[in-house]
């Protein structure tokens, strides 16, 4: 055997592996995806898709599985082309499923599960591929959720504490507690186990609230509990109550807090005149038991002083009234004092600059 036949012998076994290598590139089997719907509600339909590219390449077959087991088949050289392989639970709707669409109808508990789609190429690539999804089947609770323990009326310090309850589902609710639209603090909430049904294979859950009433719940004379009740997307229910406050308290919380500071202002103000007023008024009365002749000094200068006050007050808005006042006071009585000490008219004494403090 010649050196040149062995060379060409190993070239040409080369060139057919090349081309055998690009033929099954050019029609390999690619892109398989499955879409499993993630929830189904207990007796709806569910509608499992299995999508691939072929490319050059021709369908062999196409096989579904729940876990290991095998409960459809769809190959289109055999007559007929689809099968379906008994599996409990599982309804396949032959008129309506094919080599990428399969539904299932009335679907029950145990029809949840990890399904797979196994994809097969026929010659000469022979390629397989398979992709899984989840299913679960909800079933929801024949009743919304219950709020219990929750008085109709409170007052601003009382203790709240009720419990949400949801009827037996599959899987058990989700509870969230709500104030006023807004979901309560973790450290107000009590948790509970749920109840189990075996035999049913559901659960019913339960979530306790336990706050103390503050005037923050109130944004008018109502407060609004509420308990939502949610199994992923399929079902959700809200069950609310309203709250009374209690109405010896309305005034209280309701005072604006601006005007509530004005008025304590305001009736300081009033309070420290008044005070001043009986200080002079009993000053006076010493003054006419000392001098008759004098006695009148007191009635001017109190006016003054008076007019002096209010202008004051205008200008100082928000000083420490008291000390204004004792300040006048002080001013006051030293000129009625020198008016019948100098028996001089007291309309002619100058009254000295407001003093702030």
């Amino acid at each position: 055997m010649s050196i040149a036949y062995l060379v060409t012998t190993k070239t040409i076994t080369r060139i057919c592996w090349l081309v055998i290598n690009l033929t099954y590139l050019a029609t390999a089997l690619k892109d398989v995806r499955v879409i499993v719907p993630r929830t189904v509600k207990r007796g709806d339909n569910a509608t499992l898709s299995c999508y691939y590219d072929l490319q050059n390449d021709t369908l062999y077959s196409v096989k579904w599985y729940k876990g290991r087991r095998e409960f459809y088949r769809y190959t289109p050289r055999q007559t007929p082309p689809m099968k379906v392989f008994p599996h409990s639970g599982i309804n396949v709707e032959r008129s309506k499923s094919n080599e990428s669409h399969l539904l299932l109808t009335s679907v029950g508990p145990s029809v949840s599960g990890k399904y797979s789609c196994e994809v097969s190429a026929d010659a000469p690539s022979f390629d397989t591929d398979i992709m899984s999804g989840d299913l679960e089947v909800v079933e929801i609770p024949k009743s919304g959720p219950r709020i219990e323990g929750v008085d109709k009326v409170y007052s601003v310090g009382d203790i709240l504490a009720a419990n949400c309850s949801q009827g037996k589902g599959r899987p058990a609710a989700n509870l969230t507690w709500l104030i006023n639209n807004l979901p309560v603090s973790p450290h107000q909430i009590v948790i509970y186990d749920n109840r189990k049904d075996r035999p049913n294979d559901t659960e019913a859950s339960i979530l306790g609230i336990k706050l103390v009433i503050t005037p923050k719940h109130f944004r008018t004379s109502k407060f609004k509990l509420a308990c939502l009740a949610r199994i992923y997307n399929i079902y959700e229910q809200l069950t609310e109550k309203l709250i009374d406050l209690d109405a010896s308290t309305n005034l209280i919380l309701f005072d604006d807090p601006l005007s509530t500071m004005e008025n304590n202002k305001q009736s300081q103000y009033a309070n420290n005149l008044a005070d001043a007023n009986e200080d002079i008024k009993m000053h006076h009365m010493q003054a006419q038991d000392l001098s008759s002749s004098a006695s009148t000094s007191l009635y001017p200068s109190f006016f003054l002083w008076s007019k002096t006050f209010s202008d004051s007050k205008r200008k100082s808005k928000g000083q420490t009234g008291s000390r204004n006042v004792l300040y006048h006071l002080g001013i006051s009585l030293t000129a009625a004092l020198a008016a019948r000490t100098l028996m001089c008219p007291t309309r002619l004494i100058v009254w000295p600059r407001t003093k702030q403090f």
